[in-house]
């Protein structure tokens, strides 16, 4: 394991046992409800249409990431495009129930994280700061971008979402928030799928605000 990642790993662990200290000492955090199931989520966001019945997770998956809810969903765009989307929501994340980092979970069959970059797609009060990141296992790529979403913010960087975790802990008694992640295959290249893909999260950003708890 390298020293950038082992360093990374010792941050998140200690903001989350910060987390967790400061609000079993004093802080009642409060469990915050979805609008609407993931599920309800609509078909057509733009030019995509989601296909296909939900997919649901095997059982190990659920009981690692213990998610309140989630969506697993395929939409096409009309040129034949396929991006795959996952929304994680979890109503109060508490030690042992919180959001996993990609950049952990998403390696393994032989895929390996060859490239992360910060990237920005146009959000509903302007542009977010998303996670890109390609995948690579022999020839074949992933291009998947993620983010944060809850609490009223889209946050790219996982140290800055549990630093604001801890104060929202705090301040508001809420620890709610949801995993956003976005993968689709490169048949075109990378930079063609990115585009793709910041395209459909332009329009999937604001449609979870209708979903998420409310600001």
């Amino acid at each position: 394991m390298s020293k950038r990642r082992t360093k990374g790993l010792f941050i998140a662990a200690a903001l989350l046992l910060l987390a967790a200290l400061l609000i079993s000492v004093g802080q009642e955090v409060t469990p915050q409800k979805l609008q609407a199931p993931l599920d309800q989520l609509p078909l057509a966001l733009g030019k995509w249409r989601g296909i296909g019945a939900d997919m649901p997770l095997d059982q190990d998956t659920i009981a690692l990431l213990r998610p309140t809810d989630y969506l697993l969903r395929n939409y096409a765009n009309p040129g034949g495009g396929i991006c795959a989307v996952f929304v994680a929501f979890f109503a109060l994340q508490q030690e042992g129930q919180i959001i996993h980092s990609p950049r952990h979970c998403l390696p393994g069959n032989g895929w390996q994280i060859s490239s992360r970059q910060a990237v920005e797609v146009e959000g509903p009060d302007g542009p977010c700061t998303v996670n890109h990141l390609i995948l690579s296992r022999n020839l074949d790529k992933l291009s998947v971008l993620y983010w944060y979403q809850g609490r009223g913010r889209v946050e790219a960087d996982e140290y800055m979402d549990r630093a604001r975790l801890v104060l929202d802990g705090i301040l508001d008694n809420r620890s709610d928030g949801a995993l956003v992640r976005l993968t689709m295959d490169t048949p075109r290249g990378v930079a063609h799928s990115l585009a793709l893909q910041k395209e459909l999260a332009s329009r999937l950003i604001p449609a979870l605000w209708k979903i998420l708890p409310p600001q």
